[in-house]
């Protein structure tokens, strides 16, 4: 086998593990296997490689752990099909195993809202998604604040992506999910003896044990995982350290194996009163160009184009608005008598879309919801700015499962925004309270 087939040969063998092997490929591999023992060994020994990692991360949401042999042989289990490939594909069966490999699905969609984008080719465009899609190997991106998508998988774990995230998933392997960027809420159905979920995303893999709640977020640089119920194993890729985390603990793993990695308690119970009034720039991940207070005038963010959806032929559907996402730790807790009051001006008329995207206590999705301010029903001062308060209550849903905002709620982000029109939108204070009695 001379370099130029070998790279090739990696190639395709990656493309069986990321299930992207074509047609075409396929039979090329069936050509090199049949052709070369040195290729057949050299399969051999990449699946049971990635059998192994396999196991690795699946092993991490178990206590205790079985015996490095023992895991070998189960982790090899988990890619008996994948291995038996080398059999079929030599044998001609190629058009088959395609064929059955592509059969059922890995997901279901339980429910969408906003730019939600499906693509089974990593260069092809994304398609459009509905509540009933089934889902197989691909990718799914959310695209924008406003957006969301809610996911079932076969063994009836649920998957909640909001904001700007993306994950792909493939049916070679139907317990992974690759988290490439973003955030996703987990619900693992109470199911002892099943193999977890595997969340991997670049510097870490996260195993979802039966009964879990939790949320990881991933970039580029770190994973941060929150469970708010159950256990999971948390692993760090740099440096393969493992931990357990249990309910009401999190912790974050980044490039840096000098770091720690340990362990810490969840913040305490958000509060029912949240408030910025923007007398610094905002964190990243808030959009919204900031102005500090100068010439009279308060500090204040002034309105960016935010994406909130996409039209059938793929066109952007963009708001002129600002975004606020507060930390776990600030977020405040819903209640029947909830408010938010925000203070706002425009240079042109145009009234005032509100968005809030709420989770549950454990960590679910507990909905998108919207409300639209007319203008005119909040006076303007000397200055040009208005104030406007809007009950919770009267909010309208947007996604997901409840009519209105649930008591107990946390807000996660709120889109403050004009649709469509440019009207210069700036805003100077977002307030969110309980009123005393």
């Amino acid at each position: 086998m001379n370099a130029s087939d070998l790279a090739e040969l990696e190639r395709l063998c990656h493309a069986i593990a990321e299930d992207t092997l074509g047609e075409a490929d396929a039979e090329r591999l069936a050509a090199l296997l049949r052709a070369d023992p040195a290729a057949r060994r050299h399969y051999r020994h990449f699946m049971a490689l990635h059998a192994d990692l396999g196991w690795d991360y699946a092993a991490a949401a178990r206590e205790p752990a079985p015996p490095a042999r023992r895991a070998s042989r189960e982790g090899l289990g988990r890619w008996a099909a994948a291995a038996g490939i080398a059999v079929l594909l030599a044998g001609g069966g190629a058009a088959a195993w395609l064929w059955s490999a592509r059969a059922s699905p890995v997901a279901f969609v339980e429910g969408v809202s906003g730019a939600v984008a499906w693509s089974e080719a990593p260069t092809a465009r994304g398609n459009a998604l509905a509540a009933g899609s089934r889902l197989g190997s691909g990718t799914l991106t959310t695209e924008g604040e406003a957006s969301t998508v809610q996911l079932r998988l076969n063994d009836g774990t649920r998957l909640t992506l909001d904001g700007e995230t993306e994950i792909a998933l493939t049916r070679s392997d139907r317990k992974l999910v690759h988290l490439r960027r973003g955030a996703v809420g987990t619900h693992a159905p109470a199911r002892p003896g099943e193999d977890p979920v595997v969340i991997r995303t670049p510097t870490g893999a996260v195993a979802v044990a039966a009964g879990a709640e939790l949320t990881v977020s991933a970039d580029a640089a770190q994973t941060a995982v929150e469970v708010t119920a159950g256990q999971v194993g948390f692993q760090r890729l740099v440096d393969g350290r493992r931990l357990t985390l249990d309910a009401a603990q999190r912790a974050t793993a980044t490039l840096d194996a000098r770091a720690g990695f340990t362990a810490q308690p969840l913040a305490a119970p958000a509060p029912n009163h949240w408030r910025s009034a923007y007398e610094r720039a905002p964190e990243e991940g808030n959009k919204g160009d900031w102005l500090p207070a100068d010439a009279g005038q308060p500090a204040r963010v002034r309105a960016v184009p935010c994406i909130v959806g996409r039209r059938p032929d793929g066109a952007p559907i963009v708001h002129y608005g600002i975004t606020a996402r507060a930390e776990r730790a600030e977020r405040a807790t819903l209640a029947p008598g909830s408010t938010v009051t925000i203070r706002w001006r425009t240079a042109r008329p145009a009234s005032l879309n509100v968005m809030l995207g709420l989770h549950l206590p454990d960590g679910g999705f507990g909905g998108n919801f919207e409300f639209l301010a007319r203008a005119a029903a909040s006076p303007v001062d000397a200055q040009g700015w208005r104030t406007t308060t809007l009950r919770v209550a009267a909010f309208e849903p947007r996604a997901g499962r409840f009519p209105a905002p649930p008591p107990g709620a946390l807000v996660t982000w709120l889109l403050v925004s004009t649709r469509e029109t440019p009207a210069d939108l700036e805003v100077a204070q977002i307030t969110i309270e309980f009123p005393a009695a």
